[in-house]
């Protein structure tokens, strides 16, 4: 089984790529704010949990370990329904690289694509 970490995973967008990602059978491992756990409360027992700030290399590091893809899902905190007109790099923690081919880098393509139609 495929594992793959989702940073932000407790957003709309976020518990979606969760859903979607189950759905798909890949193992998920979620990192959000330990103030929104309870948005994840429908996928407890489904998926392994990293409460903690997402600009925390400790946290970051230790979620994405064993993981075959990540994917960010930030929204920059300190904004309001506006988006910085040139938005920052919210995490500098290197990650392996996907290959195109990879299934965890599809399950990406097919949700910006659902998003974007």
């Amino acid at each position: 089984m495929k594992r793959v970490c989702i940073v932000g995973a407790s957003g709309k967008l976020g518990q979606y790529m969760v859903q979607h990602s189950l759905d798909l059978g890949y193992e998920v491992v979620g990192v959000c704010r330990p103030k929104s756990v309870h948005k994840l409360d429908r996928f407890k027992g489904r998926i392994t949990l990293y409460p903690g700030a997402t600009d925390d290399r400790a946290v970051i590091e230790k979620a994405v370990e064993g993981c075959d893809a990540v994917l960010t899902v930030l929204v920059p905190r300190g904004f309001t329904n506006t988006l910085p007109e040139r938005p920052k790099p919210c995490l500098n923690t290197p990650v392996q690289t996907l290959a195109s081919s990879s299934p965890a880098a599809g399950i990406f393509r097919r949700t910006i694509k659902t998003f974007t139609r």
